[in-house]
């Protein structure tokens, strides 16, 4: 197979962003983004790469050996003047890194049966701290922030476990996502540390703070206040079956 090699040396002076940004890149990658960005430039396109920088103190020079085998980065590189590799190199890589941070998100899959099931296992865990918080001053307003928060991280989570991997990665990932980690950060952050609900902690001669009312509304539901948190994020399919499974539930206990 036809190939071409490139050694290039970058220069901490002059490229320091460039060096910064390849040392941000996942182990043993450089040569498939810079390919990816040789590829997309010649279809006059922007490679959805990463784009963020690894700055440290101290910047040594990197000396690069750039591998290219596709026929559209072979026919690229034999329209760059000789001696101009590098340079042009350089500038393309620059324009790619800034043009990707237009880029809107990439789409992809989610598996349907590991969301529903780290759905399900986020609800059990919600209704069990709610049951901590029972004699908790102002606990309504609290439950309400507790409940957007941890929503609004599960979201993001789901959205990570599927950052900077392929697709089978990321469906591990989410089979393995920690629902109670992320309710626990979140619960501690508002409530602090309950051990126990509180009415059971108290002796006889105290007296509980009375409990707020419950909403009557369907509208000033807590439950249905955070469905939308999960539209962030998730395809709309998703989120209308998390929906419609959340609604059955409570109907189920009422």
């Amino acid at each position: 197979m036809e190939e071409r090699i490139l050694f290039i040396k970058l220069d901490p002076i002059t490229e320091i962003d460039v060096i910064c940004w390849m040392k941000s890149l996942p182990s043993r990658t450089i040569n498939k983004t810079v390919n990816q960005i040789v590829i997309a430039e010649s279809r006059n396109k922007i490679a959805r790469i990463p784009n963020e920088f690894s700055y440290t103190n101290q910047v040594e020079p990197l000396r690069c050996r750039l591998i290219f085998k596709s026929k559209a980065a072979l026919s690229f590189l034999t329209k760059i003047p000789k001696g101009e590799y590098k340079a042009t190199l350089v500038k393309i890589i620059r324009r790619h890194i800034e043009k990707s941070k237009t880029l809107p998100p990439a789409s992809f899959f989610i598996h349907r049966r590991y969301l529903c099931t780290a759905t399900d296992r986020f609800v059990a865990i919600i209704k069990d701290k709610k049951l901590l918080t029972k004699g908790v001053p102002n606990r309504y307003d609290k439950l309400t922030e507790f409940y957007e928060l941890a929503f609004a991280d599960f979201s993001n989570s789901v959205f990570d476990c599927y950052k900077s991997v392929d697709r089978n990665h990321g469906n591990y990932n989410l089979y393995h996502l920690d629902c109670e980690d992320i309710i626990n950060k979140v619960f501690v952050q508002i409530f602090g540390d309950i051990v126990k609900p509180v009415n059971e902690s108290m002796n006889e001669n105290s007296v509980a703070a009375p409990e707020e009312p419950e909403p009557n509304s369907a509208d000033e539901n807590q439950e249905d206040r955070i469905y939308k948190i999960l539209k962030y994020g998730l395809p709309d399919e998703e989120f209308e079956k998390i929906k419609e499974k959340l609604k059955e539930r409570k109907n189920n206990e009422q």
